[in-house]
């Protein structure tokens, strides 16, 4: 007797070959996304190196902004970085490297950014260069004010806003006693993701 094209007899040798192409296809997977880990390690180590040298040289590619003095300190503080770097940020970013506190396009050295403070910027810049954003740098959803989302919003940082409101989840869980707070934040700072999560979530249970 023949066996069944759907037997067992014929039904595991296929179903171990199927098993057999799918774990190398992980394999493949795990291979390809290693390179990509180490492709942007070695980049970020390039973009370390790089506001690292615009640190230390006073060259053409640095630029010097200025923060207003804050209430611990009646000094204003000064934070140099990469003219080349900031101006990958956004178009906003570029906007500001080249037209300065006006708009003569002479591309200033020094930079006045009366509307926000150094330590935000500089949370600004670390996420800029590595992707990752500090738990200490989000604050809880309730929070009266979002510093780093607010300067996120306005220059144009997209990547920024949605990692901010991912991390916010994390400290503040979206549900339907926070949705509206969620909702709030995401019209105030164009967070259409954001928006839409908490807007289905209302919806759900309206409450």
């Amino acid at each position: 007797a023949q066996p069944s094209p759907l037997g067992p007899e014929t039904m595991a040798p296929k179903f171990h070959q199927a098993m057999r192409e799918k774990e190398l296809e992980i394999v493949q997977l795990k291979e390809d996304l290693g390179e990509k880990e180490r492709e942007l390690c070695r980049l970020r180590k390039m973009i370390a190196g790089v506001h690292e040298a615009a640190m230390a040289d006073d060259s053409v590619d640095v630029v010097t902004f200025i923060f207003p003095a804050s209430g611990e300190s009646d000094a204003s503080e000064k934070v140099r970085h990469s003219r080349a770097l900031v101006g990958q940020w956004s178009p906003e970013f570029k906007a500001v490297l080249k037209h300065g506190n006006g708009m003569s396009g002479s591309c200033p050295s020094e930079v006045v950014l009366n509307d926000i403070d150094a330590n935000t910027f500089k949370a600004v810049s670390d996420f800029m260069m590595s992707g990752n954003l500090s738990d200490d740098a989000v604050q809880p959803a309730e929070a009266a004010e979002h510093k780093l989302l607010q300067l996120a919003d306005q220059y144009g940082l997209s990547d920024l806003v949605r990692s901010y409101f991912t991390a916010m989840r994390k400290r503040t869980p979206l549900n339907y006693r926070t949705a509206v707070r969620y909702l709030e934040l995401a019209v105030q700072f164009h967070a259409d993701i954001a928006r839409q999560d908490a807007a289905s979530t209302l919806a759900r249970d309206p409450g």
